[in-house]
């Protein structure tokens, strides 16, 4: 019971790491924000967000799913083993960005050449960008599997401070736009790389493995469906947007989206630290440490809530602050993505059932049925109602996904949850969400009383859980406590 509880004091401790580094980097991006808005017009952050979709695409056969090899492989191997597998991991990761970036720079003026925006400089910088990104991802989840959170953390802060700093050049003294963001990004990779190829020698062997190699090609090339399908639940609606208006309309979709991150940052943060602790704890002892895991299960369903009655709620006044009236309309789609997000969130859980049990062949059949339904509802809802089609379809995917991946996940590796709990979470959540919003929308209120009035109903979610115990804050406490 001890290793147990100082099992759970870990975790908490841990995510509070990823979650100061997401808050730096993230928070410094809002603070950012009035300085972007003023030398960045609508139209180039709509350039910034259809580029930022096709760049994630462009990391799907980068990356793909060669990293989930790392964080198995830390579970499966031994030490020695564990770096002739990093090594063969690094090889793959360099080989096939390689050979994409080749291609595309010839043929990518043909394939992209309907979107409209200048293939050279702006498609040459993203194609070649996420090449450099491939170390950086090897090296933060070496440093998240060994559960050194605070290196994962220097190397996440200096990272996001060079980029920053390249694009104040650029961007503010340069006069670039969108173009200078594109290229602090490159530069900032390309520095990155080198950094990397430094700090990866202790923790690397380069010795050609056949068995290894094709032992992360099993688990990894399943992902790559999957991460496309999930590609398009995540970005491809920016692309439709964009095609049916202007892009001052994707720029506010793109905007309303960067408030709603806050809420993935907390779920990343934690799902950052839940995958090593879950993964080993599920190894060591299942039985024993399950009644850990469903509390946690249920603790983190009453946090992310909260989280997101926060964001949700308060998305217009925060945008009003920190933006100019140009993008004050974007606040309307936050809380129907803050509702996408924890429906992702909940996903997340259940997906790392399937990874121990080693069942990622199952992932593109759960990502492809929720991308068809995407594409459908985007197609028709954008033409429509613009940015708030793309946002209803995007959390309708998310719904779908997390379904099935709940379903899949149990079936492989059932996990006891406290299910009257975290619906009864879920409920008041939503409850008290609509109660608040219906109440600012109708009535036109001064801008500190309406602030005060969504604060009296975030501090009414918090009485409801106590007071009906759908959050049992004693055990937190006992958690805590416990060694």
């Amino acid at each position: 019971m001890s290793k147990t509880m100082e099992a759970t004091k870990k975790i908490f401790r841990q995510t509070s790491i990823y979650s100061l580094g997401t808050i730096i980097t993230l928070g410094s991006k809002f603070f950012l924000i009035p300085l972007w808005t003023r030398y960045l017009t609508p139209a180039d952050y709509g350039i910034l967000g259809t580029l930022g979709s096709i760049s994630s695409l462009l990391s799907v056969f980068f990356i793909s799913g060669l990293t989930l090899s790392i964080v198995k492989g830390y579970v499966k191997y031994d030490s020695n083993e564990r770096k002739i597998l990093l090594g063969n991991v690094f090889l793959l990761l360099l080989l096939s960005p390689l050979i994409i970036s080749i291609c595309l720079t010839i043929f990518g003026e043909y394939i992209f050449g309907f979107i409209g925006i200048p293939f050279y400089p702006y498609f040459i910088l993203i194609i070649w960008a996420p090449l450099f990104m491939t170390g950086f991802a090897l090296i933060m989840e070496i440093y998240r599997m060994r559960e050194e959170p605070f290196k994962w953390l220097g190397f996440k802060l200096g990272a996001f401070v060079l980029t920053t700093i390249l694009a104040i050049y650029l961007i503010v003294f340069r006069g670039e736009g969108a173009l200078g963001r594109l290229e602090a990004n490159f530069f900032a990779n390309f520095i990155i790389f080198f950094v990397v190829l430094f700090l990866l020698k202790k923790f690397i062997i380069l010795r050609f493995d056949k068995s290894k190699i094709k032992w992360a090609l099993i688990l990894a090339l399943p992902i790559i469906p999957h991460a496309i399908f999930n590609y398009i639940l995540s970005l491809s609606d920016r692309l439709i947007l964009a095609y049916y208006w202007p892009l001052d309309e994707v720029g506010l979709y793109t905007i309303g989206y960067r408030f709603a991150d806050v809420t993935n940052m907390v779920i990343n943060s934690f799902i950052l630290a839940w995958t090593p602790f879950f993964l080993k704890a599920v190894k060591d002892d299942y039985k024993g440490n399950m009644p850990t895991i469903s509390k946690l299960i249920t603790f983190w369903c009453a946090g992310i809530t909260l989280v997101g009655l926060v964001v949700a709620l308060f998305a217009k006044e925060i945008i009003m602050l920190m933006t100019t009236p140009d993008y004050y309309d974007s606040y309307t789609i936050v809380p129907i993505i803050v509702a996408s997000y924890i429906f992702r969130g909940l996903y997340g859980f259940f997906n790392i059932s399937l990874i121990y049990a080693e069942k990622t062949k199952l992932f593109p059949i759960v990502t492809g049925i929720a991308a068809v339904s995407n594409i459908g509802l985007n197609f028709y809802l954008i033409p429509i109602y613009g940015r708030f089609g793309a946002a209803f379809a995007t959390l309708v995917a998310y719904i779908i996904t997390f379904i099935f991946i709940y379903y899949l996940g149990q079936k492989y590796l059932y996990l006891k949850l406290e299910k009257g709990r975290i619906i009864g979470i879920f409920i008041a959540g939503t409850a008290i969400f609509f109660c608040s919003y219906i109440i600012s929308e109708i009535l036109t209120l001064p801008f500190l009383i309406d602030i005060l009035i969504k604060g009296s109903f975030i501090l009414v979610f918090l009485l409801v859980l106590l007071k009906t115990k759908l959050l049992d804050i004693r055990k937190i406490f006992q958690l805590m406590r416990k060694k």
